[in-house]
């Protein structure tokens, strides 16, 4: 798990404090708060202690280390009780206050737990971290004086089940959707966030509050920003995924990887919505994203680009096809048709058109070969390229030409093609090369 780094043979028990409960009457009570982080790194080492393990190995180094992961869930349900957005200035000073109390309470727990019980057995190889240190300047223990019981406190775990469970906001993330489907393998089940029901209940016409946030309305820094700020009180890692809607650009995901790195985080974890063919949970609305639009714009046309002409036979003439490139890909094409009327001229032209759209777009040109091969139109030829079925089949031949390293191209077998000569269908019919071959009567295209 990224959230808890461990070496070999190593365990750590995991829990997570409900932050959405800590608020009372539209604040927190940071008195409740330490309350609960106490009991709980309590808890969690004694169940460690307690635990029944797979074998020797794991169990003599799980109590030599002692290892537990205290953590949070909820986070984003409490910046929606106190009326306070997850991208504002706000809900960073919170995230500030909030790890400081849980890890100034954890450390608190563990230092009477080590008096009580003694400090676990590889302190000799310990020293605490600078977040350890300032907790224990801010408790008052002298860091000479400091027995920890354990030799890792604090984690973020992702909380996906257990905050179900819990009926709140997982981790620290933010909420996904107010009202999401979630794929299970045995049911498909809706959710309506329950702050988001119980305030459109009050108010069935209103318009949603500022503080109501989901994945479309927060940025990347604003996750990356609230991820910094725990990790400076936490001990391991934490489980954080930056969420993109479906229309982010690759910058973005460069974004999330930068800020990161310089603000400090252990780790990070990035997903844009729908770019999985299935995903567990979705909008409601059965879209990727409310603002979801299939809108991909094409790259700029420089002023100039490098090509190169290529020449071949169709049914209604020579065509003329220049593929221009741009930082070493396929960016342009364009398709000149002689002596074939106006009509298949504008064909070939709309082709080309389109097909330069979609590189421009980024589509791969393999992609692009695919859609167009084997295209049967009204005038087929034999040529030396092979089989040539119509316009667009002689533009894939010609693209799957230019990005061949040895110029061959395998010429499919059209689905409706017979063999001139007996008549055989597609089935008696393969390909050699650029050439069509009757395994019937021995025709060949080429020949």
């Amino acid at each position: 798990m990224g959230e808890q780094p461990l070496v070999d043979n190593e365990a750590c028990g995991l829990g997570s404090i409900n932050l959405s409960s800590m608020v009372t009457n539209g604040a927190i009570d940071f008195h409740l708060l330490r309350q609960v982080t106490m009991s709980s790194v309590k808890f969690l080492g004694r169940m460690l202690m307690k635990s029944i393990y797979p074998n020797e190995a794991i169990d003599q180094r799980v109590k030599a280390s002692r290892k537990i992961g205290l953590g949070h869930m909820g986070f984003a349900d409490m910046l929606i009780k106190l009326k306070t957005a997850y991208t504002s200035e706000e809900a960073i000073d919170i995230a500030e206050q909030v790890g400081q109390c849980i890890i100034d309470a954890a450390v608190a727990a563990c230092h009477q737990e080590g008096l009580q019980r003694g400090t676990f057995p590889l302190i000799d190889d310990y020293e605490a971290p600078e977040h350890i240190k300032r907790a224990l300047e801010r408790e008052g223990i002298p860091l000479s004086a400091y027995t920890p019981a354990y030799s890792c406190l604090t984690t973020v775990a992702p909380t996906g089940t257990i905050s179900i469970i819990a009926n709140c906001s997982s981790g620290i993330e933010p909420i996904f959707y107010f009202e999401q489907i979630e794929n299970r393998a045995d049911a498909v089940i809706t959710h309506l966030h329950p702050l988001y029901e119980e305030w459109r209940k009050a108010h069935p016409d209103g318009k949603k509050p500022f503080y109501f946030q989901d994945l479309n309305d927060v940025d990347v820094s604003s996750h990356i920003a609230i991820q910094a700020t725990f990790q400076r009180y936490t001990c391991s890692s934490i489980s954080k995924t930056v969420g993109l809607p479906y229309i982010a650009p690759k910058e973005s995901v460069a974004q999330a990887f930068l800020e990161s790195y310089h603000t400090g985080c252990k780790g990070v974890t990035i997903y844009r919505d729908g770019s999985k063919s299935t995903q567990v949970i979705y909008n409601a609305n059965g879209q990727p994203t409310q603002t979801f639009k299939t809108v991909i714009t094409p790259d700029p046309r420089p002023e100039k680009l490098d090509g190169v002409t290529y020449e071949i036979k169709t049914g209604y003439g020579v065509m003329l096809v220049t593929i221009n490139s741009f930082e070493d890909r396929p960016f342009e094409v364009i398709c000149q048709l002689g002596k074939s009327g106006a009509s298949e001229m504008a064909k070939a032209e709309a082709i080309s058109r389109l097909a330069s759209i979609l590189l421009r777009c980024g589509v791969d040109i393999k992609t692009i070969i695919t859609q167009l091969e084997g295209i049967v139109g009204g005038n087929p030829i034999h040529t030396k390229h092979g089989l040539v079925t119509s316009i667009p089949d002689a533009l894939a031949k010609i693209m799957q030409m230019h990005s061949s390293d040895t110029g061959t191209v395998s010429i499919p077998v059209p689905n409706m093609m017979k063999c001139p000569d007996c008549g055989a269908t597609k089935d008696h019919l393969e390909s050699e090369g650029s050439c069509i071959k009757c395994l019937n009567c021995g025709w060949k295209s080429c020949s």
